[in-house]
């Protein structure tokens, strides 16, 4: 096999010393008489499907035997019949749906699912029964208008002129008639059906009462049939939907449509009244004509009053009263709706109509289809969804059946894809068309039907714009790059990156899912009171929302950098820019704005939005402003006297002369003794340039120092120690022993036996600013020589804890455990050869992408594989002469507990494995779902729990050393969300607990970043719709941008040093950053990063198991930090973009 890297050959075979190092960690577990010891540390493990009855969560078993006992003892029956009857009283059939709901919400069954079955299937005969119900309602009302100019002097009691005169009888006739309408009453108003029951009950009494008893008269009693004027604009409304479903796009129909429902109701409103008025008089013995009555109600209502008609008596004039102020009231309703309709009339010749529907192609779940339903409920109020498909389960056909979505949702099965079906279904006027691969496709046919699908739909309606979701980024290129992607290869990038990041899933799933998003923050939400309001916290960080605007003019010209200060004062968060010029993102802070760029930025929805930010900044709006200097529109104070982050304005000039460079002019600012680093330096490695701009480096969430490239502190062989002279260490340690507020037994440890040299640069550095700040001391400078003292001490804390424990990794490697698991149990009938070598070639590309994320941000890292794949020595060798390292490559299953067992072992043991990352490279199918994966998550979670105490307590090293060990990060690769529940560990709070069942992204294992799955990203394209720069900046992040050749082999078989994310990390363990604006601050100057969140760890108080912590994206300035907490950030470097456009 010829190898290629970095496009040069490989020159010759692999000596025989070579081959067997790469091949030397190699353990096949498969064979016969392989590694018989079973799993040590943990005894017998049940099953996840036999699981004992007093645990929470139940399985389907255990769940149905619970639902059979409940019916043995209610004496209900469970082989009820599903009958049209049974099903729509449903009391008759024991409990049924009302106490256990099949999908969790009643279901609409009887008439009210038939007539929608009608509805949907025949819309022609439903316009036949609006017409019907239309013309019986206008009859009715003709008949009232035409029996009043009949009327003379009458009462209440003698209305009629005979008696069983033919208006009686045929008011009767229409009254039973129209008593039908009862069968689709839920189609119409309330208001509407308590009108039909009260007049056609009191018109159908009287008229029977009459000709039972004999008592004539009874027949000639007045009835307020004029009300059944709003029946007949109920169905004058549903009569013009049903003819405009039937119909092709009407553009005059469309505003015949959105001026019907208001003109209807004032014309309703004028009728009822007029009518009102009318018998009001003709009771009082004053006849009036209906016309009479009604010019009375137009003159009376428009305040003219002309004084030739009069209200009579007290009663008259309190009825007129009432009907004035009524439409005074409703005055400037009707004055913006003739408003609005002039303008729609304007426009009307440009109007194309409006695209009112996303189409969906393709498999869709349950929780897929919900998903999809509120989001484009939540961003488009107006559209509705139509789910299109060869076929859908009961539970997918049971959401047009829910109360929230029957009107805006669609499901129709559709066999075969041809231009009469793509117009019957109307494709050409969809809003977007959706594509979604099948459940049961091969992987000889991976992305096959999709790519059909698209060009089938690109061929009938070009100008719909297409989002697909293909399994392979090599596909798009086939497509010739027509529509937007999402690709399922990119997720073991993601997931590789949440192992060293785990706030990264939360951070990017909850901008694309704000259709759950509620909730609004208290107002000391903010202060450090409130630092373990998680709950808050977290609702807060799902309200950010993505935001864009074209650059305003008074930003063009400006770099990047002032333009992130500036609009972060406004808690506004810029995280990219689209040139114009090549419609690309990119996140440089050097960059200089021009006409025409585009921001994307992230801000909290529902409160003021970017519009009012911007217009409060604009210096031609507000006129000449005081001009402000960089460190006072960062200022905590001054943001935090204004609650919604309001800065100061600030004219042109200003803008110009705002440098990210100013320092602020007094003594007393905190920042300015902070040290210039981002964390403690244990390695004392000495950076380039002046002191202030030294390489610093950043403690990630498991306490692991890394510098701003990602590299290691202490990558190079040679020890610390020996990096400076005896002669330094002694005069450091002089210089602390001297110092009173220095702790002289850190931990127990002597000073004078702590080892100094990894700290050797910080602790100088502290000292000197501590120097300078008591030379400097006044009222102002108290709290920051506190805090100084602080960190001197927490330093020689934590190095003391570290020369106690010994936790030191071996030649300072980071061990990283991946278990491949199987999907597919099941051998396929028949396997072409191709099949398999994608199989392979695909499984080592994710699995090589996966090593360079790590690598990229820990260089000295060493793998380990569990998989039942079969790996050559030729990729071994590779693997090794690419990486620098050999891939411990152990062949076995995961499901096995002695495998899993053996693998942790080798991974360098518990304590010294860093993450595990539980995925699936198999292509096809998944067989039983995410049941296996997540059998095997438990097992690896309880083995990770009770290993390390088994060796703490060999060793013979006290128990409270556990709390300081590095934080192990586990994520699990799901088929779908819905797993998230099941995954470990919970909430303790049953209400969260109860509410992440519903929702995942309130889930404990999610919020924790343990658990992501390819259907969490797939609201994306409902986002991207309103905004594609939403896809650019999710590849600008993965730095996926720039690359032409989406499967090159040269790009992965030449492994280089190119970044695979711009997320950076950043710890406040030692730094002490006392708000979020000092780290933002500190960052954005320093190392040229934004900073997106915080990742903070649940109160103690929650009694959580392990180090769970939650993100918060996008905190405001003011918002105090804990020394716990890790900061995610962005690099905005032109280093970085450099890689990605070059």
């Amino acid at each position: 096999m010829r190898e290629r890297r970095k496009g040069r050959e490989t020159p010759g075979p692999a000596a025989p010393e070579e081959e067997h190092d790469a091949t030397q960690n190699t353990m096949d577990l498969t064979k016969i008489g392989r590694y018989k010891c079973y799993a040590k540390h943990v005894s017998h493990l049940a099953s996840w499907r036999f699981r004992e009855q007093g645990q929470d969560r139940l399985t389907r078993r255990s769940a149905l035997l619970q639902r059979g006992d409940y019916h043995e003892k209610a004496g209900a029956c469970m082989e009820c019949g599903s009958s049209w009857w049974t099903a729509y009283f449903s009391d008759w059939c024991g409990p049924r749906w009302r106490e256990q709901p099949p999908f969790g919400f009643p279901m609409m069954t009887g008439p009210r699912r038939s007539f929608q079955l009608l509805v949907r299937k025949h819309p022609a005969v439903t316009m036949c029964i609006w017409l019907f119900l239309f013309l019986c309602e206008t009859a009715m009302v003709t008949l009232y208008i035409v029996q009043t100019t009949q009327t003379g002097e009458a009462t209440w009691v003698d209305y009629g002129v005979k008696d069983f005169d033919w208006y009686a009888t045929v008011q009767t006739i229409l009254s039973i008639v129209l008593l039908s309408q009862l069968v689709v009453a839920y189609s119409v108003s309330t208001v509407t059906i308590i009108i039909v029951l009260v007049t056609s009950g009191y018109r159908i009494i009287t008229y029977f009462v009459a000709l039972v008893s004999g008592l004539g008269w009874v027949s000639r009693m007045y009835v307020p049939l004029f009300l059944r004027c709003w029946a007949m604009r109920q169905y004058f409304l549903l009569l013009l939907d049903s003819f405009a479903m039937l119909t092709p796009r009407n553009h005059q129909l469309d505003v015949i449509r959105l001026a019907a429902g208001p003109l209807s109701l004032f014309f309703a409103m004028l009728f009822t009244f007029g009518c009102v008025f009318h018998i009001h008089h003709i009771l009082l013995g004053h006849s009036l004509d209906i016309g009479d009555a009604l010019y009375w109600i137009v003159v009376t209502a428009s305040t003219v009053g002309f004084g030739d008609i009069v209200p009579l008596g007290i009663d008259g004039r309190a009825l007129a009263l009432v009907i004035v102020l009524i439409f005074l009231a409703s005055m400037p309703t009707w004055i913006m709706l003739a408003i609005s309709t002039l303008r729609i009339l304007r426009e009307f010749p440009r109007y194309t109509g409006r695209r009112r529907q996303f189409f969906v192609y393709g498999h869709v779940s349950h929780a897929d289809a919900v998903s999809i339903l509120e989001e484009v409920l939540t961003l488009y109020p107006m559209k509705v969804v139509c789910f299109c498909y060869t076929s859908f389960s009961p539970e997918v056909r049971a959401i047009g059946r829910h109360p929230r979505y029957r009107m805006r949702s669609s499901f129709y099965q559709v066999r075969m894809l041809d231009r009469r079906m793509m117009e019957r279904l109307q494709v050409s006027e969809a809003s977007a068309i959706i594509l979604l691969p099948d459940a049961k496709t091969d992987s000889s046919h991976m992305d096959a039907d999709v790519m059909l699908w698209s060009i089938t739909f690109q061929r009938h309606a070009p100008h719909v714009p297409q989002y697909l979701r293909l399994r392979f980024a090599f596909h798009a290129k086939l497509l010739g790059g027509l529509g937007s992607f999402l690709f399922d290869q990119n997720n073991k990038l993601i997931m590789s990156t949440a192992l060293l990041l785990p706030g990264l899933l939360p951070f990017l799933v909850n901008l694309v899912r704000v259709a759950s998003a509620a909730g609004t923050a208290p107002p000391d939400l903010w202060e450090k009171s409130s630092q373990d309001n998680w709950k808050s916290l977290y609702e807060y960080s799902r309200r950010n929302i993505f935001a864009s605007c074209p650059v305003p003019w008074f930003f063009v010209h400006l770099s990047l950098s002032r333009v992130v200060r500036l609009l972060k004062a406004h808690n506004v968060l810029v995280v990219g820019v689209e040139e114009a010029s090549r419609n690309v993102m990119r996140l440089d802070l050097q960059y200089i704005l021009e006409q025409g760029d585009t921001l994307l930025v992230l801000h909290e929805g529902g409160l003021s939005g970017l519009s009012e930010v911007l217009w409060s900044l604009d210096p031609g709006v507000a006129g000449m402003r005081q001009p402000i200097d960089a460190c006072s529109a960062t200022n905590n104070s001054s943001v935090a006297s204004r609650p919604h982050g309001d800065s100061l304005p600030m004219s042109r000039q200003d803008l110009f002369e705002l440098g990210p460079e100013t320092l602020s002019p007094e003594v007393g600012d905190a920042r300015l003794y902070y040290p210039f680093n981002m964390s403690f330096d244990l390695r004392g490695e000495e950076g380039e340039g002046t002191p202030s701009r030294q390489s610093s480096t950043a403690v990630s969430v498991g306490g692991e120092v890394t510098n701003v490239n990602g590299k290691r502190g202490a990558s190079s062989a040679e020890p610390p120690e020996s990096r400076c002279s005896d002669a330094e260490v002694w005069d450091l340690r002089w210089e602390l022993m001297r110092q009173p507020f220095v702790d002289q037994h850190p931990n127990g440890v002597p000073l004078r036996e702590l080892p100094l040299g990894g700290s050797l640069s910080v602790l100088r550095e502290l000292l000197s600013y501590h120097r300078a700040a008591v030379a400097y001391a006044s009222s102002t400078t108290e709290e920051a020589i506190a805090r100084l003292e602080q960190q001197v001490n927490d330093i020689l804390a934590h190095v003391a804890l570290e020369y106690l424990g010994r936790i030191e990794r071996e030649d300072d490697v980071e061990n990283f455990l991946f278990l491949d698991q199987v999907s597919c149990f099941r051998q396929p009938a028949r396997s072409s050869l191709y099949e398999k070598y994608l199989d392979e070639g695909i499984s080592k590309n994710e699995l090589t992408q996966m090593m360079q994320s790590i690598k990229s941000i820990y260089p000295n890292s060493r793998l380990t594989l569990l998989t039942s794949r079969n790996l050559s020595s030729e990729f071994l060798q590779w693997w090794k002469a690419n990486f620098g390292s050999a891939l411990c490559y152990i062949r076995g299953l995961s499901t096995s507990e002695s495998h899993l067992d053996y693998a942790i072992q080798r991974s360098g043991g518990r304590l010294r494995l860093r993450g595990i990352l539980l995925y699936c490279s198999q292509l096809g199918t998944w067989d039983f779902s995410d049941i296996p994966l997540i059998t095997v998550e438990k097992n690896v979670a309880q083995l990770m729990e009770l290993g390390p105490r088994e060796q703490l307590r060999a060793s013979g090293r006290p128990s409270a050393q556990l709390t300081h060990l590095s934080e192990q990060n586990l994520v699990v690769e799901l088929e779908s969300f819905v797993s998230c529940i099941s995954v470990t560990p919970h909430h303790t709070d049953p209400e969260w607990r109860r509410r992440g069942e519903v929702q995942f992204q309130d889930s404990l294992a999610f919020m924790m970043g343990r658990c992501f799955s390819a259907n969490m990203l797939q609201t994306i394209f409902i986002h991207a719709h309103r905004d594609h720069r939403i896809m650019q900046f999710f590849d600008m992040v993965l730095c996926q941008q720039g690359r032409d050749e989406l499967y090159d082999p040269n790009l992965w078989t030449g492994y280089g040093n190119a970044p695979t994310t711009l997320f950076k990390v950043c710890g406040n363990q030692l730094l002490h950053f006392q708000t979020f604006g000092d780290a933002f601050s500190f960052l954005l100057s320093r190392r040229s990063w934004v900073t997106i969140g915080v990742f903070r760890r649940f109160p103690d108080s929650e009694r959580l198991p392990g180090v769970a912590r939650y993100f918060i994206t996008n905190p405001p300035s003011r918002m105090p930090l804990r020394p716990d907490d890790v900061m995610y950030a962005l690099s905005a470097t032109s280093h970085m973009y450099s890689f990605m456009n070059p």
